[in-house]
């Protein structure tokens, strides 16, 4: 028995030993099929060459350096995931594939994102979560899919489609870009179904020939069943500067008044050099999807991460390590990002969110085609109580009790810096601010007299089905 018991901690040890590994990278170009799997490293670009393919399997954590250690490619100041053969990262409800920064306290932008560029093969992204980059997925004439995954706080959008990208966005949380949840361009195409989109500064921007199908009741090869859920977005939910008709049918936008709707909707009746949107009929009830509350759990708080500082990284030696397996001898083969506005002024203004809707119950199950899998919402998922509610989810609309305005020094005016601060903030079941953290800042004085400003705000006690729970929002200061 006691042999048994030294064997079994021996292999014990041993496992978590081979876990606590991290792979690092200085850069790598992917010429064959190989999995990736616990903890790897990015300190320069990562190129996937038409013709291989990398697998990701559940639980992976990448993290990506804030600056590129090569300095080349499109960005040479940030890291790129350039995908111009195949990329699978499919995780699972417990095990989700993490892309996020390896900074110690990370902001948008500290990398570059994921391009897809690949229109004979399809890439598969499932239960991921896509955080702080520039575009967290930048997809290039690709059909890819991309569902049950969390796209946020990257600084221009969660997703830029160009080039005739239609790529099949199925059931994600859009939330908290800095600029756009969606941006589409050059004659973007994608297809959205049952997606949240909302907390950005505009949800869904629309360019030159694009033409999204957020929703089409009418039968035909645009028939898509939308339940969307794209409100509560900054400036507008929809902005239509494109010649073409947007469908957007059988969606929900905060409110059943047409009016309201429109008014939160940029098209030919704001500019008639633009096409418009039809949004009816209009996605009524007013339910909370629990897939979706279910999806957003355990990613409130940033994984764990290597310290930024210390030992330089080194290089992958010639012999692929454990979590970096070559899976065949495959032989090799082989954006303009979208201003945010500002408004120049001495004193900030603050931006607060207006509207809050619950979302609704989605549809049980999404076929796809070809080596897509099956996408299923769990039919009877477990909302854990205890866990940071994204603030869409709450009973009725958050309640400001109590702001204040950053108070700046005489040398912070000296400055006169202008634009726009980010705060993300996590209120407790009794309404006080317990934790912030900086999504976007300007210079450290700016951004710490922001901070303090808001951890001095005051909410009315957030609810999920009649129980106080604690939440997370976003305040933004605008200088």
């Amino acid at each position: 028995m006691m042999k048994f018991r030294v064997a079994f901690f021996l292999i014990a040890l041993s496992l978590t030993s081979l876990q606590a590994q991290v792979t690092t990278l200085n850069g790598l170009k992917i010429t064959q099929e190989i999995k990736w799997s616990g903890t790897v490293r990015i300190n320069g670009d990562v190129i996937i060459e038409k013709g291989a393919r990398l697998t990701i399997n559940p639980g992976t954590r990448i993290l990506i350096a804030n600056g590129d250690l090569q300095n080349v490619g499109s960005d040479p100041k940030h890291v790129e995931i350039i995908v111009k053969g195949v990329l699978i990262a499919r995780g699972d409800i417990q095990n989700k594939i993490y892309f996020t920064s390896a900074a110690a306290q990370p902001q948008m932008g500290d990398w570059s994102g994921i391009i897809i560029f690949n229109p004979e093969q399809k890439s598969i992204i499932d239960y991921c979560l896509i955080e702080y980059a520039v575009d967290g997925l930048n997809i290039k004439k690709s059909q890819s899919q991309i569902s049950n995954s969390q796209i946020r706080y990257n600084f221009n959008s969660g997703f830029l489609t160009e080039l005739q990208a239609a790529p099949k966005i199925i059931r994600c949380l859009i939330t908290e870009n800095g600029y756009a949840g969606l941006i589409c361009k050059y004659g973007a195409a994608p297809v959205l179904m049952e997606n949240l989109i909302s907390l950005n500064q505009i949800g869904i921007v629309v360019l030159d020939r694009s033409k999204p199908n957020l929703g089409s009741a009418s039968p035909g090869a645009e028939q898509n069943t939308g339940q969307n859920r794209i409100f509560d977005n900054m400036q507008y939910n929809l902005y239509n500067h494109s010649s073409e008709l947007i469908l957007a049918e059988n969606n929900s936008w905060g409110s059943s008044d047409q009016s309201a709707i429109d008014g939160l909707n940029y098209d030919n009746k704001d500019d008639a050099r633009f096409g418009s949107i039809d949004t009816s009929p209009i996605l009524g009830a007013r339910e909370t999807s629990e897939a979706l509350v279910v999806l957003s759990q355990n990613t409130v708080s940033q994984p764990a991460r290597e310290a930024s500082s210390g030992t330089p990284a080194q290089p992958v030696s010639s012999g692929q390590p454990a979590q970096i397996a070559p899976v065949s001898n495959r032989p090799k083969t082989d954006t303009e990002p979208v201003e945010v506005q500002k408004n120049i002024t001495l004193q900030p203004e603050l931006v607060i969110e207006s509207r809050i809707e619950q979302v609704q119950p989605l549809l049980a199950e999404s076929k796809t085609k070809e080596n897509e899998k099956t996408v299923a919402v769990p039919q009877e998922p477990e909302i854990d109580m205890e866990q940071i509610f994204l603030e869409p989810f709450l009973d009725s609309p958050k309640e400001i009790l109590y702001k204040e305005m950053p108070q700046l020094s005489e040398a912070a005016f000296m400055f006169k810096e202008s634009g726009r601060i980010i705060i993300s903030v996590v209120v407790s079941k009794g309404g006080l601010v317990e934790n912030t953290k900086l999504l976007k800042g300007l210079s450290p004085i700016y951004n710490e007299a922001a901070l303090k400003a808001a951890r001095n705000f005051r909410y009315r006690p957030g609810k999920v089905k009649n129980q106080a729970v604690r939440f997370s929002t976003t305040i933004v200061f605008q200088f």
